[in-house]
C-alpha cells in the first residue's frame, strides 16, 4: 500500500478513535473505566454475621458449615495456584515463537534497513509480556483472597497452621515471575527502540515527514491502545454491584418411535 494513502488512513483512524472516545461511552469503557467506589470495609464481627445469617440455627450445624467453608477456601486456593501456573505456561508459548520469529527475520534480512514486520514482532512481544505481568498479578490477588479466609477461620478448628512459618524470609515465586515478565517487557521495548534508531524513524509527524512511516505509526497506535485497555479499560477488574437476569427457554418433549 502507498505510504501516502496509509498516512491518510492513519490520520483518519486516529480522528475516528478520538471522536468515539468522546461521544460513545460504551466504546470509551473499552479503554478507560472509572473506579466505581462501591466497596465498603467490614469488621470481623460483620464478616461472621454475613455468613451466619444464611446458616442453620443449630450450633452443631453452624460449626459444620463453617468447617465446610474453610475446606472450600483451601480447595479454591489450591485451584487458583494450579491455574496460575497454567497461565504462566500459556504465555511462555507466546514468548518462544515471538523470539524465534524476531531472530529469524533479523538473520535472513542482510540489508541495513530491516523490514517493518520486525517492529510488529517487538510490539507483539510487549503486549504479550504486559499481559503476562498483569495476569500474574490478577491470579495472585485471587490466591490471596482465599488465603484471607483461611487466616480468619483456621484458628477455630485446628489452630494457626497457615500462620505459623518456619522461616524468617524466603523468595516469592509470584514476585519473581513478575520480575521475569517485566524483564521481557524491557527487552522487547529495547528491540523496538533499537529498530527505530537504526532505521532513523521518527514517531512525530510534524518533525520530518520523510522519516515518518505510517505502518510503524499504526503499529505503535494499536499497541498503545491495547496497553491502555489492559491497564485502565476492559482488562481492569472492579468489584461493584451487579444486576442479574435469567431467561427461560421453551423445551418440548418429543416421544421417540417404538421399535
Amino acid at each position: 500500500m502507498d505510504d501516502q494513502l496509509l498516512l491518510q488512513l492513519f490520520i483518519l483512524t486516529v480522528i475516528i478513535f478520538i471522536v468515539l472516545m468522546i461521544a460513545c461511552p460504551p466504546f470509551r469503557s473499552l479503554f478507560y473505566k472509572e473506579h466505581p467506589n462501591e466497596l465498603n470495609p467490614i469488621s470481623a464481627e460483620e464478616f461472621v454475621v454475613r455468613f451466619e445469617q444464611k446458616m442453620p440455627n443449630g450450633v452443631l450445624e453452624k460449626e459444620l458449615r463453617w468447617k465446610e467453608l474453610l475446606e472450600k477456601a483451601w480447595k479454591v486456593r489450591d485451584f487458583e495456584i494450579e491455574l496460575y501456573w497454567k497461565r504462566t505456561n500459556y504465555f511462555w508459548l507466546f514468548q518462544v515463537p515471538a523470539f524465534a520469529a524476531y531472530f529469524l527475520v533479523w538473520k535472513n534480512d542482510v540489508s541495513n534497513d530491516k523490514p517493518d514486520e520486525l517492529f510488529v514482532i517487538c510490539c507483539l512481544g510487549i503486549v504479550f509480556s504486559t499481559g503476562w505481568l498483569l495476569i500474574n498479578k490478577g491470579s495472585k490477588s485471587w490466591q490471596r483472597h482465599w488465603e484471607c479466609y483461611i487466616d480468619l477461620l483456621e484458628d477455630r478448628y485446628y489452630g494457626p497452621l497457615y500462620k505459623t512459618v518456619g522461616l524468617k524470609s524466603s523468595y516469592s515465586v509470584s514476585k519473581i515471575n513478575e520480575i521475569v515478565s517485566c524483564a521481557f517487557i524491557f527487552v522487547w521495548s529495547l528491540f523496538a527502540v533499537k529498530f527505530m534508531s537504526e532505521n532513523n524513524i521518527t514517531i512525530c509527524l510534524c518533525s520530518n515527514s520523510e522519516k515518518f512511516k505510517p505502518f510503524i505509526a499504526f503499529t505503535l497506535f494499536f499497541t498503545s491502545i491495547t496497553l491502555l485497555s489492559m491497564f485502565k479499560g476492559y482488562g481492569r477488574g472492579y468489584f461493584k454491584g451487579r444486576n442479574i437476569t435469567f431467561y427461560k427457554r421453551k423445551v418440548t418433549y418429543k416421544k421417540g418411535d417404538s421399535e
